[in-house]
This record gives structure tokens, sequence and C-alpha cells, in this order.
């Protein structure tokens, strides 16, 4: 079954917006290249050499196809106070090995937007947009161990910490999980 959420998700600060092909092409590689050196401690996709090779066009089209289907959601993190500057990605996605009624969300915002509780927000309204599917049973976070700020999100939101596992990226993650039988806003 295909997952519908919504194109735009608000929260008292921030605006969460499913990226547009323009967007993607123009406001992703600019945040990464300003962030290049912080996100690549975390983020493979982030190594520079990775980086400079990377064809968003390409990645557009398929992050658009992936909505369409209902099957990965991307979105940009908007502070909505001054310019509605962007400052991060979240995305919502069913994992291939993974029951059709659970999702993962994975999060990562520039390096001078730290410390504001932006992505403990946005990740708290995607997640209640995703128990809004009444297919949606599970909702995992995927945080490499020792990312402290990373693993900082799902112990704030009540998630539990699961088990670990080999991510996309074929790196050993730490799994925390929300159920819809103990999610309470």
């Amino acid at each position: 079954m295909a997952t519908k959420l919504p194109r735009v998700i608000e929260t008292e600060r921030l605006r969460i917006e499913l990226y547009t092909a323009e967007q993607i092409e123009t406001v992703v590689p600019e945040l990464v290249r300003a962030n290049l050196e912080y996100l690549a401690e975390w983020m493979p996709w982030a190594a520079p050499d990775v980086f400079e090779t990377t064809d968003y066009a390409e990645i557009a089209v398929d992050w658009l196809a992936q909505a369409q289907a209902g099957t990965s959601f991307n979105y940009g993190i908007w502070v909505k106070e001054g310019d509605e500057k962007p400052v991060g990605t979240i995305g919502i996605h069913h994992r291939n090995d993974q029951p059709p009624e659970s999702l993962e969300i994975g999060y990562w915002l520039v390096e001078d937007a730290q410390g504001n509780g932006y992505v403990t927000e946005v990740t708290a309204a995607l997640t209640a947009a995703a128990f809004g599917n009444g297919h949606i049973e599970k909702v995992e976070i995927a945080c490499e161990p020792g990312n402290e700020k990373s693993e900082a999100i799902p112990k704030r939101l009540d998630f539990s910490k699961a088990d670990m596992r080999l991510n996309h990226d074929n790196l050993n993650v730490r799994i925390w999980e929300m159920e819809r039988q103990t999610y309470s806003r």
C-alpha cells in the first residue's frame, strides 16, 4: 500500500516541504557544499569525492518518482522566521528489507542551525504525519553509534532502542523505533 504524506507540514517555527526538482538541483547541493566537512563525518554521500560526482538532476528524478509512488519522501527543512532559509533535509522512507507498514526517518541539518531543536520538532511532526496513515504501524530512526546529536532526537521523542543492523551504505547503525500502539502526541 502506498503511503500518502502531505506536501507541506508546518510546525510553530518550521516548514517542511517536499523538495521540487529545482530545489533538489540547487538548494540541496548548495547546503551540502557549504557543510561538506561537517556532514562527511556521518554521511558517506557528503565525502568530497562523492559529492563532486553526484548528479543532482538524476537524484531529482528519483526523489520525485519515489514520492509519487508513495515509497520515499524527501523534505526540505525551512526556518519560517525572516527570509525562510533552508537548514537541512528530513526524509521518511519504506525500506525494502522491512514490512510495508514500517517507515524509517533520516535527517541532516547544516552546522550553524544545530542546537535549536529543529530536528526534534520536524521529526515529531513527520512521525505524527506517518501515523496519520492508517496502515503505518512503526516508525524507525537509524543512527550511527557515536553520533550523539543524532541519537538525542529519538531519545527526546520517546522512541525505544531496538537493535543494530546494516544500513543502505553498509554501515552498522542503531535502530530506534516507535510503535503505533505506544505513540502519543
